[in-house]
């Protein structure tokens, strides 16, 4: 009497299953952090979709007004295509944050005093203005929840002291650089910097591009998804606080 085994050819067919599904998942994970989910599972061989022309539409408006940013010579016209340039392509290329939005303005705004010397800092102003609305909204968050700062520090997987570090820098420097800045300018210079705030009222448009901010990267003034999930109340207070500096 011979004995057959039956189990072997299910052996063979579970280790050559075993072995492929480790071929793959060491494929997967060559492709970790890619977004073609379907190239990392092995699915090289369907066809890419063709690209469609309204692909380029946002491509094609951030160039414009970066073209538009770089070559009018009205000052008024540079700095709007600039903040338009920012409030379109700042979520994708830079950050959802309003803190590095802000800051980016700054440095834009210094970068335009050191190259343009004779031209006054006409944005500067709403700069002051912002940073310390972006101080005082943020802050308040830890009144009224006291492990707010806890609980950002260990999404962005920084230290206590780290991230107080980074909230000085991100959101007290600015203001007080801006002041001193501001204050520091001569008093012909000063009126010449606030020029505009005479058609454009400081107060009302530097609150108005923070709310388009919110509106651009969460839909609303709910900000869970840029920051971290609150209670509805705290970002209402968040932003009340915020508009009575603006104002």
């Amino acid at each position: 009497m011979v004995l057959v085994d039956h189990t072997a050819p299910v052996a063979a067919r579970t280790r050559s299953a075993a072995q492929l599904d480790e071929t793959e998942m060491k494929r997967s994970a060559s492709f970790a952090g890619t977004v073609n989910i379907g190239l990392a599972l092995g699915d090289q061989n369907k066809q890419k979709p063709l690209p469609d022309w309204r692909d380029l539409i946002l491509p094609g408006c951030y160039g414009a007004l970066a073209g538009l940013a770089m070559s009018v010579r009205a000052s008024w016209a540079s700095c709007a295509a600039g903040l338009g340039l920012l409030l379109c392509a700042g979520p994708p290329l830079l950050s959802s944050t309003y803190t590095i939005w802000n800051c980016t303005a700054l440095i834009a705004q210094l970068c335009d005093a050191f190259i343009r010397i004779d031209v006054p800092p006409r944005l500067l102003p709403y700069l002051l203005v912002n940073s310390w609305a972006i101080f005082f909204s943020f802050n308040v968050m830890a009144i009224l929840y006291p492990s707010h700062y806890r609980e950002l520090a260990t999404r962005i997987d920084a230290s206590m002291p780290y991230f107080h570090f980074l909230n000085t820098l991100g959101h007290f420097v600015p203001g007080l650089l801006c002041w001193w800045w501001f204050d520091s300018l001569a008093s012909s210079d000063r009126i010449e910097a606030c020029a505009w705030t005479h058609t454009v009222p400081v107060a009302y448009a530097s609150c108005l591009f923070h709310i388009a901010w919110a509106f651009r990267v969460a839909g609303g003034l709910l900000l869970d998804h840029v920051y971290l999930k609150r209670p509805r109340f705290q970002w209402y207070v968040a932003w009340a606080t915020g508009t009575c500096v603006h104002l």
